[in-house]
């Protein structure tokens, strides 16, 4: 696993490359989960953590299906959060083995 990190874009970025991957009005709460990362170092393993507890405190106490949905969009949103595509790849591929070893 790389070490590699970057730093997450400013706000008016964010927000613009998170409404190109779903600008459903019900997501905007969970944007704004995002948005408290702004400008933050991480690596592709802080990024599967950031997106992770975004998507648990947005969809705590909601049906199961909105969860899911929500993490079958997580490769969308990391994309949309880091700019570097082998950081992104990293997280992308960190989180499909998060996953798959909540679901064995």
């Amino acid at each position: 696993m790389s070490q590699k990190s970057v730093k997450l874009p400013w706000q008016a970025e964010i927000m613009h490359r998170l409404l190109a991957v779903d600008s459903s009005d019900y997501l905007m709460s969970l944007y704004f989960i995002f948005l408290r990362y702004v400008g933050q170092q991480m690596t592709a393993a802080d990024v599967v953590i950031m997106v992770g507890r975004a998507i648990d405190e947005y969809a705590g106490g909601m049906p199961r299906g909105v969860q899911d949905r929500l993490y079958e969009l997580a490769p969308r949103f990391i994309e949309a959060l880091v700019r570097d595509h082998e950081v992104a790849d990293e997280a992308k591929r960190l989180l499909e083995e998060t996953l798959v070893q909540q679901v064995a």
